[in-house]
């Protein structure tokens, strides 16, 4: 008798918090999975990931810090790897998009060094950048206009400067850390009055906020920071 193949595993992006933003593919994966698992950091104490999935999820503690991803990554394939082996489909949740700034990408190096024959398959989900960028009532780009996306925590006020003088808008993650000189910089570029800041966009603690000349910004991960030239289309 030939050994049984492993199961599929799926990342699935549940979108930035609003459970209407899991789209289709996304909800009927989670619902067919003989396991669902989220990355939920340590000091955390629920992920949100799990929490917009209808079903129950094994919450995997890992520290969400930089430089954190690969090792993150193959806790979550210990983890996840028994199911597979014994042939059941696993799916994987991220928050906003697995493609964008994710833990999966960690997860599927990590399976495919250890079980190559694992399929791995990615279900796209809402990006936090869309999502900010509809509550803030943004047009990210039009036309010839150029869009750059980029870490806060990761990036520095030199390549911020860059940035903003190459691209039309420039969308800064995980920004809430990086406020303290990013904001002096936007003032000095007289940018200031272009730049918005969105923070759990689509969830009830939603806060959109343009001009960050006042703002009093907690330290939070969902959080990011929008500079567009010229401000608001609409």
């Amino acid at each position: 008798m030939s050994p049984r193949p492993p199961g599929t595993l799926t990342g699935v992006g549940v979108g930035p918090g609003d459970p209407g933003l899991l789209t289709v593919a996304g909800r009927a994966a989670i619902a067919a999975a003989a396991a669902v698992f989220a990355p939920r950091a340590a000091d955390r104490t629920g992920s949100m990931a799990a929490a917009v999935a209808d079903r129950p999820v094994v919450e995997i503690p890992s520290p969400m810090r930089a430089g954190a991803g690969a090792a993150a990554g193959e806790r979550y394939a210990q983890a996840i790897l028994p199911t597979l082996r014994a042939g059941g489909d696993a799916v994987f949740l991220t928050e906003g998009d697995p493609t964008l700034y994710s833990t999966w990408g960690h997860l599927a190096a990590a399976v495919r060094r250890r079980c190559p024959a694992v399929p791995l398959v990615t279900v796209p989900g809402v990006s936090a950048v869309t999502a900010a960028a509809a509550a803030a009532g943004l047009t990210l780009a039009t036309g010839d206009e150029t869009v750059a996306v980029v870490p806060g925590s990761y990036v520095d006020a030199d390549q911020v400067r860059l940035l903003l003088a190459q691209f039309t808008t420039v969308v800064i993650l995980k920004a809430a850390r990086a406020l303290p000189w990013l904001r002096p910089l936007l003032a000095a570029e007289g940018r200031l009055e272009e730049a918005v800041y969105v923070r759990r966009a689509g969830t009830p603690a939603e806060e959109v906020a343009w001009g960050l000349r006042d703002l009093q910004a907690p330290d939070d991960y969902f959080a990011c920071v929008i500079v567009r030239a010229g401000g608001r289309l609409r």
